[in-house]
């Protein structure tokens, strides 16, 4: 028997997104369920590789530039690469990587 998944995103939200990209389409709640659980695996999966950058490093702390380099080692996460950019931009800083 299947151990049940408790999911941490609201569900709610991710309907929302999946409807921004084509608000002419509907989706079932066991699509919105499955897309959800998937953002929240890699999401997981990225932050743990980040995490080993960041401790070769000497830091406690994940910083950008350890996200980016797990995206662009891992080949699956290759669909990722055009999200991170060189340099982040947050309000009038601009951090260079």
């Amino acid at each position: 028997m299947e151990r049940p998944y408790s999911l941490t995103l609201p569900l709610s939200k991710t309907k929302r997104i999946s409807r921004l990209t084509n608000p002419a389409h509907s989706i079932t709640p066991q699509a919105t369920q499955l897309l959800t659980f998937t953002a929240e695996y890699v999401t997981k999966y990225i932050l743990q590789e980040a995490e080993k950058e960041a401790l070769k490093e000497g830091l406690k702390a994940i910083n950008y530039s350890h996200i980016r380099k797990v995206v662009f080692r891992t080949p699956g996460l290759a669909y990722l690469e055009d999200t991170l950019p060189e340099k982040l931009i947050l309000g009038d800083e601009e951090i260079q990587q």
